[in-house]
This record gives C-alpha cells, sequence and structure tokens, in this order.
C-alpha cells in the first residue's frame, strides 16, 4: 500500500496533473483538505440514504472532527427538524441529538465538543438527558 501512495511523488508533476482528470471528483474530496473543501458536496451525493447514515457514523467512530464539521455546516438545519429518530430503542429528539450520543457512545472527544457548541448556541442542549426515551417493545401471546 505504501508503494502505491508514494508513487505520485516521483511521478513529474505533468503527468500526475494527468492523472488527476481522470480520478472522479467524489474520490478526489479525500485527497487533501483542500479538495474536500472544494470537493464535498458531490460526496452526499453518490451515496444512498442508509449509506450516508452509515458514512456518518463512521467519520463520527473514526473522530474526523475536520469532516463532521463540514457535515454540520451542511446540514444542521436538516438533522435539528428530523423529529424523534429511533436507535437502539431509545427515542431521541431529533437526530442532531442522536449523533451527539453517538459521541459520546464512542469516545470521539473532537466531534462531541463541536456539537455540543452547535448545541450551546441553539440553545437545546439542557437538560437533554432528561428528554430521551427508552422503549422495551416485548411481543406477548
Amino acid at each position: 500500500m505504501k508503494v502505491i501512495l508514494s508513487l505520485p511523488l516521483q511521478l513529474p508533476y505533468e503527468i500526475v496533473e494527468y492523472i488527476y482528470n481522470f480520478i472522479p471528483l467524489s474520490i478526489l474530496a479525500f485527497l487533501t483538505k483542500t479538495n474536500y473543501l472544494k470537493y464535498h458536496k458531490y460526496v452526499k451525493h453518490t451515496f444512498s440514504k442508509e449509506l450516508q447514515d452509515s458514512y456518518i457514523r463512521f467519520v463520527i467512530r473514526n473522530d474526523l472532527s475536520f469532516v463532521v464539521e463540514q457535515l454540520i455546516k451542511e446540514n444542521i438545519t436538516l438533522w435539528l427538524n428530523y423529529k424523534k429518530y429511533k436507535f437502539k430503542k431509545i427515542i431521541y429528539i431529533d437526530y442532531f441529538h442522536y449523533l451527539y450520543y453517538f459521541c459520546i457512545d464512542n469516545r470521539s472527544e473532537n466531534c462531541k465538543n463541536l456539537f455540543y457548541d452547535v448545541l450551546k448556541k441553539t440553545g437545546t442542549s439542557q437538560n437533554q438527558y432528561k428528554k430521551n426515551i427508552v422503549t422495551n417493545v416485548r411481543w406477548t401471546n
């Protein structure tokens, strides 16, 4: 793997630039920080809704705070308006709070701080732990 990653360093700049023209924008987004800022909108359109959720969880699990910051800027209103998100027998008030608690469960400190700052700015962070509902549904015959 290291050989493949070091290959662009050995090639002349003109050849590397020519090769970059053939790489899809959704892949280019993950190569550098500046590319991510330019092309992150193309990443969102490559996934279905279910894969977007798993992508967001993957980013949080790995504590990729730069990517989470961009996702928050892009989706804050959508996540705060997505009410009653259910996950593992717990009903969260919205998807944003679910992601915040997902950060806590996975020990992603940088991401948790980003979510907490946004919660503080919006004013929805007070006594939130009291508002999560735990459901235990059992079948009865």
